[in-house]
Order: structure tokens, then C-alpha cells, then sequence
């Protein structure tokens, strides 16, 4: 960490090139020398939130692109994390409706769901009546959302490794960036950073009960807006498993293998950004402890991935419900089947909170491959 908590993170290039060029994936791109292999991504948190004008004017004073707006609201006692992606070539103005109107979707996906959502019996709690209260509070919440109230929190740019330090260094609204290449090796810095790891992983991962969730639910469907959503609620008895150093990811995967019985293609849009491999999404929020959009960065091509992970879920808390939601463009049919997995990782380097220092240590099959249909609704206990 140096100074004005700018962070960076020295990942290794090389291993993931000849990963790449082993594959025939974007080998002139990638090589040294290029001007791509100079580029940057680095994750912003703001001071004190910001409005959208300010945001685009911070990045392009310095050359640089904000790419996605991050942005914190609370439905009731519960605090989320909103990812709206910043559409290219849009005005502000027009910028702004995009995102409040994928705002409102959310909101209004999250009300419609909530009430239809069957909660086991065996449970053990109020957990039916809990959600028909959360409904209820996002009914509010989109009753009295309003366009002038939205201001970003944090944003993602990308550009030239100097204008990103640059400005890390001399603006007042930023209180900590975490910088990377577009482009990395995760286990090569993993292993750089490996003696920051919390000592009692190991041993507690492998009892999953004492961190995989206890129940919840997966729903598909058109979203009130246009397009196709996935959300998820689920809920732990027990969180004595997450380590200081935990992040946890609720893995949804949609059979995209040729040789399906469903035939080819997604219900969700299988797009992605090229090399690192973020789905393309619509917009994504969670209340899970601090959120982030999973990449798709050396997965296979037979499953994609639509997950949101938490960066601290040594913060996740027993009897509370969670949940995540993305929104993607329409994919290429309209019937599919998922998957649904839980992963305990941690962070390295600790300090880290971005998906790029998420590191995987077991995954547990929550929903076996390919039963969960698509679009339904499907309620789960482990």
C-alpha cells in the first residue's frame, strides 16, 4: 500500500499470456510491448458519494474511461451495493436515465419476486414472513425513488497505468483505488501474497456446513423492464466457518454446452468483456458484505457463470437474508437449465477487496448440474 491509500497490485502478466497464446486467445494483444499491455483497470471508492456529471468529468480530465458506477442505498436495515455499466457513447443526461431506469427494474424485479418466493417449513424461522416484509420494502423504496437522488459511490475506469496513478494521486473526491492490469496470473499473486492468508482456512473449509448457506431460492424470468434477470436469496444458521479473511460466492452457472438436451445457446445473454471475461450485465446489486461482479477469467465454455461474491463474508450474519441479482439482454433461447454452487475463498492480499484478489479454497454443489429449469422459480435446503 503506498501513499493516499492508492493500492497496487503487481500481479504477474507473463503466465496468463502463455496461457492465452496456448489457446489462440488474443495472442498479439497481450504480448509486451503493446499498447494494451500498458492498460489498466483499477476499482475507485469514493470520499463522500458523487454525482454522475462529477464521475465522468473526474475520469476524463485524467484520459481515461469510467467504464461502471457503483452505487450504496438501503431497502430497510439492509445496505447494498448497485454495478451499473456505463454505456459507451451516451450523453449524461442520458446516461443517468439509463441508470435510474435499470434502478427502478431492480426494485421493481425484487418486489414482484420476494412475495412468490415458497420458504420451506423446516427452516425453523420466520423466514416467509421476512421476505413478504422485504417485498414490501422494496415496494416502497421504488415509490419513492427519484432521478436527482442517484449519486455513484465508486466506479471502475481503465486506461494508461500513469493517468490511473496520476489520478489516484491528485483527486480529493477518492479515498482508495485498488489498480491492476486488465489482463493477470491470480495465482501467481496469490502465491506472492500467500503468508497474508488466514491460518484457520484450511481447517475450516472443509466442514461446509459451518459455512455453505442453509436454504434459499433461485429465480428466473423476464424482468419488468426488458430483458432477463437471475436473483437469489438465501440465508445461514451458521457462520462459524468464515475465517477473518473469507469471501464467499453464490456460483450460478447456465448450460451453454453444445450437446445439450435443450440444444445450444443461453436464456441469458452469454456476452463478456474480451480477455477478463465479465459477463456483459444490465445492472447487479447485493446486500451481500461487500459485493462484487464475478469474472468468468478461466472458466470453461460449456457453463457460464452469472455470480456475485462477497469480498467479506466473515461480516455475513446468521438469520439474515441475502441476496444478489443481475440483468442481462435477452440470450439466444428461451429455455435452459443452471446449476447452483457455493465456494469458500479468501482474500490475498488481504487488504484487497476486488474480484481479482478472490481466491477459491472448496466449492460445494448446492443444486446438482443441469436441474435447476430455466426461467422458474426454485426453493432449496441443504
Amino acid at each position: 500500500m503506498v501513499e493516499k491509500n492508492v493500492r497496487f497490485l503487481n500481479w504477474v502478466v507473463s503466465t496468463l499470456i502463455g496461457a492465452l497464446a496456448a489457446r489462440g486467445v488474443y495472442a498479439a494483444e497481450t504480448s509486451f510491448g503493446t499498447k494494451e499491455a500498458h492498460s489498466r483497470t483499477a476499482q475507485v471508492e469514493f470520499a463522500a458519494p458523487v454525482l454522475l456529471e462529477e464521475v465522468l468529468r473526474t475520469a476524463e480530465r485524467h484520459s481515461l474511461i469510467a467504464v461502471q458506477i457503483q452505487h450504496r442505498f438501503s431497502i430497510g436495515q439492509q445496505q447494498f451495493v448497485g454495478f451499473f455499466p456505463i454505456p459507451k457513447n451516451n450523453s449524461p443526461e442520458e446516461i443517468r436515465a439509463k441508470w435510474f431506469d435499470a434502478y427502478r427494474a431492480f426494485l421493481q424485479d425484487m418486489a414482484d419476486t420476494a412475495n412468490k418466493v415458497e420458504v420451506k417449513a423446516t427452516l425453523g424461522w420466520s423466514a416467509q414472513q421476512t421476505l413478504g416484509d422485504i417485498s414490501g420494502q422494496f415496494k416502497t423504496a421504488l415509490a419513492k425513488v427519484k432521478l436527482a437522488e442517484l449519486k455513484a459511490d465508486g466506479m471502475i475506469v481503465k486506461g494508461d497505468m500513469l493517468a490511473i496513478e496520476t489520478l489516484g494521486r491528485s483527486s480529493s473526491l477518492i479515498e482508495n483505488m485498488d489498480i491492476a492490469p486488465v489482463i493477470s496470473s491470480q495465482s501467481s499473486l496469490d502465491a506472492q501474497y500467500h503468508d497474508q492468508r488466514d491460518v484457520t482456512s484450511a481447517a475450516s473449509v472443509v466442514d461446509w456446513e459451518r459455512w455453505l448457506p442453509e436454504g434459499g431460492s433461485v429465480e428466473t424470468g423476464p424482468s419488468s423492464s426488458g430483458g432477463r434477470f437471475v436473483q437469489h436469496y438465501m440465508f445461514w444458521d451458521d457462520v462459524s466457518g468464515f475465517p477473518s479473511n473469507s469471501t464467499y460466492e453464490h456460483d450460478f452457472f447456465l448450460n451453454n454446452d453444445p450437446a445439450s438436451m435443450l440444444g445450444p445457446g443461453t436464456y441469458l445473454t452469454d456476452r463478456e468483456s474480451p480477455i477478463t471475461r465479465f459477463p456483459n450485465v444490465l445492472y447487479a446489486a447485493s446486500n451481500l458484505p461487500t459485493p462484487y461482479l464475478d469474472t468468468r477469467f478461466e472458466d470453461p465454455g460449456y457453463e457460464l457463470a452469472y455470480t456475485i461474491g462477497s469480498a467479506n463474508a466473515e461480516l455475513i450474519k446468521a438469520y439474515t437474508w441475502y441476496w444478489t441479482y443481475i440483468r442481462t439482454e435477452n440470450g439466444t433461447t428461451n429455455r435452459d437449465n443452471a446449476k447452483l454452487n457455493g465456494q469458500i475463498g479468501h482474500r490475498s492480499p488481504s487488504w484487497c477487496t476486488s474480484v481479482w484478489c478472490s481466491f477459491g479454497d472448496l466449492t460445494v454443489s448446492i443444486i446438482p448440474a443441469w436441474k435447476i429449469a430455466v426461467p422458474s422459480g426454485m426453493s432449496w435446503q441443504k
